[in-house]
């Protein structure tokens, strides 16, 4: 527990002396926060410091001790107060006790072990408020993230904390980095935690866990009021950036984005900040490197949203008729304003239009639609993390749809599944054994079915499939080789040319020539 301030009320100026020499008050966890020999002079300074416990003289001019506690606890201060009395006065005691005042001591019995004993119970039922004011506020905070409304006793209890009084906020939840839904998906495994332990240190502010689901954390971030918003917002987004240094460093290996909001100064406004901070997330596709949104950061294109809704109908048009090129035209200058105005409507629009145009076109081949292999697991999702990615991954299946043939197939369930999979994971490193894994059978089932029902073994299958993506993005003219390579799943350019060639009858560069297609 850090230290506990004190303040001293006597007008003595020895009596005070004495008390400050009794014992080594840091030693015992307290720091002397002042002194003063005039109540009317310590109360305003009472009020405004806060001190957490006060010792002081009963017996005073002007004002005695029973009478600045009445005024202190009617104007809410929260903190001990110890009384001091030069003798037994048994109708000050009473009077004190019945204010709730937390001790008195005898001034001419005071000693250094007395005086330790006192503060030792003061710091036990101080650090005993902490713990349940920590329990009380987390709880609310709890509630209003989760969308419940809070129980009024809670919410008053919670609102009056010593620790949320006059007291600046900002709200910062960082996230697991979550694939923009391009398609529906199916998550296959529960996101990491990404907090562990201790609530980490800021300086500047003290922190409360408000929210932990879903590989989301969401801190309340409390700080003393700063006079100028601008300050206010670069301080904060300063302390955004150390929090989501301290979780990469906690979880290493673990790709997180974080968004902060708007300061604001009434603990109830959290239910709405928090559904905006959580939804402010997605932008954070539109930024590159920091991974990090703030206030300001999000989608402001309310008329752009509406302008994508032609723009898409042509594209879908132009990829209905087979005129790719002068669809990709389209669909860049389409990204390309949805990255500048950070708008997520406009890019939920193209994705949506664009999906629901391939999987007609899919069906009418054969060809698995794209919404049922997200739903079951099977897409790759890990390019959904950037515009560019999305672009490019929508681009790939452009030409995947366009070029590839599954009609009127009559093989059975398992050997579609794998298909399914095939074609969805070209870019992986794929064996029988982990094929057949997703498909519940054996590798060796699998490949004597494969081979019974395709009529051929499931590597020419598979070597297939790559050389007609492979195609697709040859054809493109938006990828470097060695870019090509990878995404249909070799690690050597070279070898990829050699299996090509080999399958094709010509070198991708020679397939690519008539276009000049490859950089």
């Amino acid at each position: 527990m850090t230290r506990l301030n004190v303040m001293i009320v006597d007008d003595e100026v020895l009596a005070i002396e004495h008390i400050k020499a009794l014992i080594d008050w840091e030693a015992e966890g307290f720091c002397i926060a002042g002194e003063f020999f005039r109540p009317l002079q310590a109360f305003p300074k009472i009020m405004e410091l806060k001190p957490d416990l006060i010792v002081a003289d009963i017996r005073m001019p002007n004002m005695d001790g029973i009478e600045l506690s009445k005024r202190l606890l009617s104007a809410g201060f929260r903190g001990r107060i110890i009384l001091l009395t030069s003798y037994k006065e048994f109708d000050y005691v009473k009077e004190a006790l019945r204010l709730g005042i937390v001790s008195y001591l005898v001034k001419h019995e005071l000693d250094a072990e007395s005086l330790r004993s006192e503060l030792s119970k003061v710091k036990e039922v101080i650090a005993e408020e902490q713990r349940r004011s920590a329990m009380v506020l987390r709880q609310y905070l709890k509630d209003l993230t989760e969308g419940r409304v809070p129980a009024e006793e809670l919410a008053v209890e919670a609102a009056s904390s010593k620790r949320v009084k006059g007291k600046q906020f900002v709200y910062v939840v960082v996230s697991v980095e979550e694939p923009f839904p391009v398609v529906p998906y199916k998550e296959v495994e529960t996101p990491p935690s990404i907090w562990h332990g201790e609530l980490p240190e800021l300086p500047l502010y003290e922190i409360e866990l408000a929210y932990k689901k879903n590989g989301k954390v969401g801190f309340l971030l409390m700080t003393l009021p700063v006079a100028s918003r601008k300050g206010a917002i670069d301080m904060h987004a300063d302390a955004a950036f150390r929090l989501k240094a301290h979780l990469e460093e906690v979880c290493p290996g673990v790709p997180v984005c974080t968004s902060y909001s708007e300061p604001f100064d009434r603990l109830e406004a959290l239910s709405v900040i928090h559904r905006n901070t959580v939804a402010q997330l997605t932008s954070c596709l539109f930024v590159r490197g920091t991974k990090i949104v703030g206030p300001g950061h999000g989608d402001d294109s309310t008329q752009l949203d509406t302008r994508v809704v032609p723009v898409m109908e042509k594209v879908v048009e132009l990829f209905r008729q087979g005129d790719l090129a002068s669809m990709e035209s389209m669909l860049d200058n389409a990204f390309e304003k949805a990255a500048k105005f950070r708008s997520v409507p406009y890019l939920r629009e193209i994705c949506g239009r664009l999906v629901t145009a391939m999987d007609i076109v899919r069906s009418e081949r054969g060809l698995p639609a794209l919404r049922r292999l997200g739903e079951e697991g099977v897409i790759r999702t890990q390019e959904w993390r950037t515009v560019e990615g999305i672009k490019l991954w929508l681009l790939a299946k452009v030409h995947e749809t366009m070029t590839g043939n599954g009609k009127s197939s009559p093989n059975s369930r398992k050997i579609r599944e794998a298909c399914d999979y095939i074609s969805v994971n070209l870019a992986e490193e794929l064996s029988a054994e982990m094929i057949a894994s997703r498909v519940g059978i054996s590798g060796e089932h699998l490949r004597h079915l494969f081979k019974q029902e395709m009529g051929l073994t499931l590597h020419d299958y598979i070597t297939a499939c790559r050389m007609e993506q492979a195609k697709g993005l040859l054809q493109s003219g938006h990828f470097k080789l060695y870019e090509i390579s990878e995404r249909v799943g070799y690690k050597s350019s070279h070898y990829f040319s050699k299996i090509f060639c080999k399958t094709v009858g010509m070198s991708p560069l020679d397939y690519a020539e008539a276009r000049g297609d490859v950089r």
